[in-house]
């Protein structure tokens, strides 16, 4: 079976009666610890697709987290500065194999991050990438004419999949997501700015296909 044709099988057996998904389209960001870059980006791409109305359901997890460790204190000052409220009872968590079969669409901090996802599991190789990566193909490729999320947000992984071979690759390092564990405030926000734009960019082919027109549409 194929990879589209898994991620169909999955949606399809989500399905209410009416036909609508009882489920979202699952996302998952991956980094090392759980603790800066991945759970900024699951939070600040779920506040994004609430505003869109965009029904995306998203998870975080570190390849050398330790589960159950809050949120350090200054990326969860980030997000409050950008008015982002953090759950009181997240909690970081390793990545597991069964986290990577859940998911529709990977997105990890870096080639290392990616590395390891696809080592674990070879079959979630067509739907893993970097964050940076995805959203620099996304940019360029066109909304697919698709009317559901599930439909829209496989075809974009297909698309952005079949285009990541074609176009001209970024210097080595170029769609890495820095680590800035240690760092200063300012460091960090620079991270979610960085995030931030390429939300902004990996989304916005399923705004269009979709005609979403909520607070966040950009």
């Amino acid at each position: 079976m194929s990879e589209s044709s898994v991620v169909k099988a999955r949606h399809d057996a989500t399905s209410t009666q009416s036909g609508e998904l009882s489920v979202a389209y699952r996302v998952l960001i991956v980094c090392t610890a759980n603790q800066l870059r991945s759970p900024m980006t699951e939070f600040m791409l779920r506040r994004r697709a609430t505003e869109l109305t965009l029904p995306i359901e998203v998870a975080s997890a570190g390849i050398k987290a330790r589960d159950g460790q809050p949120m350090p204190p200054r990326a969860r000052a980030e997000l409050t500065r950008r008015g982002i409220a953090v759950t009181p009872d997240w909690t970081s968590q390793k990545l597991t194999p069964q986290a990577i079969a859940d998911a529709d669409l990977i997105l990890a901090a870096t080639g290392h991050h990616r590395a390891t996802v696809v080592r674990t599991d070879p079959y979630a190789i067509p739907r893993t990438f970097l964050l940076l990566q995805f959203a620099r193909i996304a940019r360029q490729t066109p909304p697919p004419t698709t009317a559901t999320i599930a439909d829209s947000g496989s075809a974009l992984v297909s698309a952005v999949n079949a285009a990541r071979n074609l176009v001209q690759p970024p210097p080595p390092g170029a769609d890495d997501l820095h680590d800035p564990a240690g760092h200063s405030a300012r460091s960090i926000r620079q991270c979610a700015e960085q995030i931030e734009r390429a939300i902004d960019d990996l989304l916005r082919p399923l705004v269009t296909s979709l005609g979403l027109h909520g607070s966040g549409a950009r």
